[in-house]
């Protein structure tokens, strides 16, 4: 577990960042991690992506995008352990 916690606090600093937002209809608390490459890194993205899986489980997505005519890729991993990250990350939340 240290070694898969290590993991996502080196991906959420690098080319990542957590996510936590409240759900007021279901007073429940949803927290992530949110990874995004150009188009070119593909085979980069798809490493992250099979690390998280090995390590998390589940099933993880790559989603394409464009921002502004800057086509890239990303991938999203939802955790109750991304709380935990989040906090010690972002102070007060930013």
């Amino acid at each position: 577990m240290k070694l898969s916690l290590s993991l996502l606090y080196a991906m959420s600093i690098g080319d990542g960042y957590v996510f936590s937002r409240k759900d007021k209809r279901y007073n429940t608390i949803s927290s992530g991690l949110i990874i995004s490459h150009s188009i070119k890194q593909k085979e980069y993205i798809e490493f992250k992506r099979d690390l998280l899986v090995s390590h998390f489980g589940g099933v993880v997505n790559i989603h394409e995008f464009n921002n502004n005519n800057y086509p890239g890729l990303r991938i999203s991993k939802t955790n109750p352990i991304f709380r935990k990250i989040h906090k010690s990350l972002y102070k007060d939340g930013k």
